[in-house]
Order: structure tokens, then C-alpha cells, then sequence
């Protein structure tokens, strides 16, 4: 197990989220 890649894979996610949420707000 990485840690930096399960980070970067829950950073993505999170931006993918992030994302989501913003096109839903608007």
C-alpha cells in the first residue's frame, strides 16, 4: 500500500466531488 497514492486517488476524488457539487449548485 502507497499512502501518497491512496492521497493522490482521494485528492482526485475529492476535485471530482468538488466538481459535481459546483454543477449541481448551479
Amino acid at each position: 500500500s502507497h499512502p501518497a497514492l491512496k492521497r493522490h486517488v482521494f485528492y482526485r476524488l475529492s476535485r471530482d466531488d468538488w466538481s459535481a457539487r459546483k454543477r449541481a449548485a448551479r
